[in-house]
C-alpha cells in the first residue's frame, strides 16, 4: 500500500524533472543559436568593412594618381578626396593612400583644371 501511495509523488518528480530538463535544453539551444548568429553577423560585418576599404582604397588611389600625373588639383577635388580619405583612415586604411593623399595636398591648387593627361 505504501508503494501505491508514493506513485503520485514519483510521477510529479518525473514530470518536474522532465519539464526542467526540457526548459534547460530549449534555452541552451536558443543561446547557442543566438551566439552563432552573432558570430555570423560579426563575420559579415568584417567582410563588408574589408570590401568598403577596398573600394575606398581603389577610388583614392585612382584619383590621387590622376591628380599627381596632371600636377594640379581643384579645391572641389580636394574636398572630394577628403570625403573618401577620412572614413578610409578611420576604418584602418593603410599608409599607401595616406602618402598619396598628402602628396595631393601639396599639389598646386587651380581654379579650373587645365590638364587632363601628363
Amino acid at each position: 500500500m505504501d508503494v501505491l501511495a508514493s506513485i503520485p509523488g514519483h510521477i510529479v518528480d518525473i514530470l518536474c524533472t522532465t519539464i526542467v530538463t526540457g526548459a534547460v535544453a530549449y534555452f541552451t539551444k536558443s543561446i547557442r543559436k543566438e551566439r552563432k548568429e552573432r558570430q555570423e553577423e560579426k563575420a559579415q560585418a568584417a567582410l563588408q568593412k574589408s570590401a568598403l576599404l577596398g573600394l575606398l582604397h581603389d577610388s583614392i588611389f585612382q584619383a590621387c594618381q590622376f591628380y599627381i600625373l596632371t600636377d594640379q588639383i581643384e579645391l572641389d577635388e580636394i574636398k572630394n578626396l577628403e570625403k573618401m580619405y577620412i572614413p578610409y583612415k578611420a576604418l584602418g586604411g593603410n599608409d599607401i593612400c595616406e602618402r598619396l593623399y598628402q602628396r595631393c595636398l601639396e599639389l598646386p591648387i587651380v581654379e579650373k583644371r587645365t590638364k587632363w593627361k601628363d
